[in-house]
Order: C-alpha cells, then sequence, then structure tokens
C-alpha cells in the first residue's frame, strides 16, 4: 500500500516539476493527430436495405409425394406465393454477395483496379483489391431479417451506386434460385400430372368394363364417384402445372429491394475527434513517461 502511494505520488511530482514538458507533448502530439486526421481520405457510407425470399413456401406438399393440392398455394398474380425468408435463406444470400466471383464483377463493373491504382498483372492484385472492397463493404442480418448492405467511398454517388449494384446482384442470384425451384416445382408436377393421368385411365377402363358386362351395380357407384374425385384432381394438378410452367417465367427484379441507396453527403468516416484525441492520449502517456525518465536520471545525479 505505501509502494502504491509512493508511485502515485511520485507521479504527481514528476507531472508537478515537468507539467510544461508534458503539454508540450500532448500539444505536439494533437498537431500531428490533426494532420493525419485530415490527411486521410473522407469516405461517405450509402446504405440499402434488402429482403429475402421463403422459396420453401411455393413447393406445395404435392411435389413432396402427398396427393394433396392446395388451392391457394399461387396467388391470383399467375405469380409464386411470395413470403419472407427464413434465416437460412438470408444466409444463402448474405453467403452469395460475399462470395469472390459477386465481389469481382463489382470490381470490374466499376474500374475499382484503375481507381486504386492497382496494377491488374501483379501477382497480388487480385488479393489486394479484394482486401480494399472488403474493408469498404459490409453485408449484415438485422433482427428483422432482412440484409443491410453498406458501402464507403470516396464520392457519396459512387458508393450510392456500389450499394444499389450489390441489391440488384442479391436479385440475380435469389432469382436464379427462384427459377431453379420452379423447374423442380414444374418437373414434380410434370410426373404427378402424368401419374394421375394413368390412374384415372386404368379407373376408366375397369368402370367400362363393369358397365359392358352389367356386372355389380353397387361397384360401379363406388367407382364413378372415386373417378369424379380423381377427376377434379387432376383437375388441380393441370391448373398448378400451368401455373408452375409460367413461374418459371417469373423474374423477382427489383421484388427484393427495401429501402434503395442513397447518395449520403455527410463524411462517415475517418472519426477525425478520435484520431485527434487517441494521438492526444498518446502524447500524454509518452510525456509522462519522458518526465518520469528525466525526474529519475536527475534524482540519480544529484
Amino acid at each position: 500500500m505505501n509502494e502504491y502511494s509512493f508511485s502515485l505520488l511520485g507521479i504527481f511530482q514528476v507531472i508537478r516539476y515537468y507539467w510544461k514538458m508534458i503539454i508540450g507533448f500532448v500539444i505536439a502530439s494533437s498537431v500531428i493527430g490533426l494532420l493525419v486526421a485530415f490527411y486521410l481520405k473522407s469516405y461517405y457510407k450509402s446504405t440499402c436495405s434488402i429482403y429475402t425470399l421463403d422459396h420453401r413456401a411455393m413447393v406445395m406438399s404435392s411435389t413432396l409425394g402427398s396427393t394433396e393440392v392446395d388451392d391457394n398455394i399461387f396467388s391470383p398474380l399467375g405469380g409464386a406465393n411470395l413470403r419472407i425468408g427464413t434465416p437460412d435463406d438470408v444466409d444463402q444470400v448474405m453467403g452469395a454477395l460475399m462470395s469472390e466471383k459477386v465481389r469481382m464483377q463489382i470490381i470490374q463493373e466499376f474500374g475499382l483496379y484503375q481507381r486504386y491504382n492497382i496494377n491488374p498483372s501483379h501477382p497480388k492484385a487480385k488479393a489486394k483489391m479484394l482486401s480494399i472492397l472488403e474493408d469498404n463493404l459490409k453485408i449484415k442480418r438485422t433482427s428483422y431479417n432482412t440484409l443491410e448492405i453498406s458501402v464507403w467511398e470516396t464520392e457519396p454517388e459512387l458508393a450510392q451506386k456500389m450499394a444499389n449494384r450489390f441489391a440488384s446482384l442479391a436479385n440475380d442470384v435469389y432469382s436464379g434460385i427462384f427459377k431453379n425451384n420452379m423447374d423442380k416445382i414444374a418437373t414434380a408436377m410434370q410426373e404427378q400430372y402424368q401419374k394421375k393421368a394413368i390412374e384415372i385411365h386404368q379407373l376408366s377402363d375397369s368402370l367400362n368394363k363393369l358397365k359392358k358386362q352389367n356386372l355389380n351395380p353397387a361397384h360401379q357407384i363406388v367407382l364413378e364417384q372415386l373417378l369424379i374425385a380423381e377427376t377434379k384432381q387432376l383437375s388441380k394438378y393441370k391448373t398448378v402445372l400451368e401455373m408452375s410452367k409460367m413461374d418459371k417465367k417469373y423474374t423477382l427484379d427489383n421484388a427484393m429491394v427495401l429501402d434503395e441507396a442513397q447518395p449520403n453527403p455527410k463524411r462517415d468516416r475517418p472519426k477525425r475527434l478520435l484520431i485527434i484525441l487517441g494521438f492526444a492520449l498518446s502524447g500524454l502517456g509518452i510525456g509522462i513517461l519522458s518526465a518520469t525518465i528525466k525526474y529519475n536520471l536527475h534524482k540519480t545525479h544529484a
């Protein structure tokens, strides 16, 4: 305890004797921090929000082997019954947007090699460019299960265009997933339709044979009722099959954009005040350390 008190007392004595020197370090460091803060380029942030779609909601139970078809599976507009995506859907799109393929497309479209003065033929050019883009890009999932895409650039308009382009690419990615799912639905429904048509054909043949031979009237009535029910079911299959074929041509362009990015005239980084404060605190620490060393040397020679 006495040693601790003595150490504190020693620091106060150092500050007391060399306060001008310490303040000089703080001022010098603050000036350096000020120069650094204003030397660094200003970056502007632009953010857009997108939501994903749950394509599992479009896969009807009949495609999974059930003979039941829900009349409300498809919307009256002829498109799929679109629902907000699950966390898995969000992760899928986020992973696609963070893929090298998508990021390289952004780099090529916006000429980022030239913008950042990177020679594309250099062996490490690609890695360096991807690293720069990663530092200026943030894609996160919100608590509302949407995606926020934020881009930082030295020009507000460029940040806006890049953020919106990422959103557009998200549409492209999910449109591909959507169409792939609709292909699967159409194929499955075609199989269901053909299978049901064969069953109805066989049922109709059996009924016609009984009628021609005038056998078992009660069984004929049962077969007729079953044939009517199966024919209605086939009609539903046909409707859903036609819908699924139409949905193969359906596009999700701009359907996923919740909020488009806008140019933000307010600088987002660097945080100049924090930089200056950091340099000032560093100067304070260096000043106290230097003063302590000088104080101890003075005591040693005294």
